[in-house]
């Protein structure tokens, strides 16, 4: 009854003329205010359910990652770092890779596609111009506990967005997902 109601009034004041005119912008403000209100509460939905929505004062890549990812915490000397498995790591790369990832293991033995950087895990407070502080840093090795004592080092140096992929290339082979080797040239495993 409301929407017919007003509907009339609006096409009759646009025929009234110019006092009409001023009507019909008045109730087009109150339409206006509706949807405001309207777009306040899906807002208020999105937020409540959890959706990834930008806040202040988070970088972009914190953000993204974060909200992609569960990841176990890992308390340490200063802080913590953040456990991933291969499952996460595969989505979030098949998603949208926006954040650092960098293999730490020594010998080389291969890395996983899309690594940035090959940093020894013993030589990490060496390469800190490689280790960006305002984004999230995805370490790896084989087992995964080079990576662990590497992502310990950032976070002890002042690092909050560190995750470590939790067993390694080992667990990334095992799932099925590709692993490179440069020295080959080629796919292992």
């Amino acid at each position: 009854m409301k929407a017919r109601k007003f509907s009339r009034c609006y096409i009759s004041c646009i025929i009234a003329g110019s006092k009409g005119s001023k009507f019909a912008v008045r109730r087009e403000g109150n339409t206006v205010e509706k949807l405001r209100i309207w777009f306040a509460l899906v807002s208020l939905t999105i937020m409540l359910l959890g959706w990834p929505l930008p806040v202040a004062g988070q970088s972009g890549s914190q953000q993204r990652l974060s909200a992609r990812v569960e990841g176990e915490s890992v308390k340490v000397s200063g802080g913590s770092y953040r456990n991933v498995g291969s499952g996460e790591l595969w989505r979030i790369m098949l998603q949208k890779k926006d954040f650092p990832l960098i293999n730490v293991h020594i010998p080389y033995e291969g890395e996983l596609p899309q690594t940035d950087a090959f940093i020894p895990y013993e030589e990490v407070e060496k390469h800190l111009d490689k280790l960006p502080r305002s984004r999230d840093a995805m370490l790896y090795c084989m087992s995964g506990r080079m990576s662990a004592i590497a992502a310990e080092t950032m976070v002890r140096l002042g690092y909050r967005n560190v995750w470590n992929l939790k067993e390694g290339m080992r667990e990334w082979q095992k799932k099925g997902f590709p692993l490179l080797d440069k020295r080959q040239g080629g796919k292992s495993g």
